[in-house]
C-alpha cells in the first residue's frame, strides 16, 4: 500500500518547543491527511497489517538530522494506528524506516506485510 501526502512531516526539534495544544492540533491534522490518503486510493479505505514494514520518505527542501527525522514520523505512525491500518505501533507489529530526500514538500509512506 502506498500513500502520499502533499506535506512534509514537521521536525522533532519544531515539535518539541511547541506547546501541547498545539502539539495536538498537529497531531489531529496529520491524522486527517492520513485518512483521507487512506480514502483517495483507488483500491478502497484501507488493509489492516498485523505486521508490517513501513518506510516512510520525507521530502523538502532542506534535510533534516537522522534522529530529527526518525522523531518527525511520529504523528504519521499515530494515525496509522488511529486508522486501523497497523495493528499496534510496537516493534512487535511494525519495521520503521525513515528515508530523506530534496524536493518538494511531501511524504510518502508505504506499507508491506512483514
Amino acid at each position: 500500500m502506498r500513500l502520499e501526502i502533499p506535506e512534509a512531516t514537521p521536525s522533532l526539534n519544531t515539535m518539541l518547543r511547541r506547546h501541547w495544544s498545539v502539539d495536538r492540533r498537529l497531531k489531529k491534522h496529520w491524522h486527517k491527511l492520513v485518512w483521507v490518503a487512506l480514502f483517495e486510493r483507488p483500491h478502497g479505505p484501507r488493509a489492516r497489517f498485523s505486521k508490517a514494514k513501513i518506510t516512510i520518505t520525507r521530502s523538502s527542501p532542506r534535510m533534516l538530522d537522522p534522529d530529527n527525522a526518525a522523531g518527525s514520523v511520529k504523528h504519521v505512525v499515530d494515525a496509522l494506528r488511529a486508522c486501523d491500518v497497523i495493528a499496534d505501533d510496537t516493534p512487535e507489529h511494525i519495521e520503521l524506516i525513515v528515508r530523506q530526500e530534496k524536493g518538494k514538500a511531501k511524504t510518502v509512506i508505504e506499507l508491506e506485510a512483514a
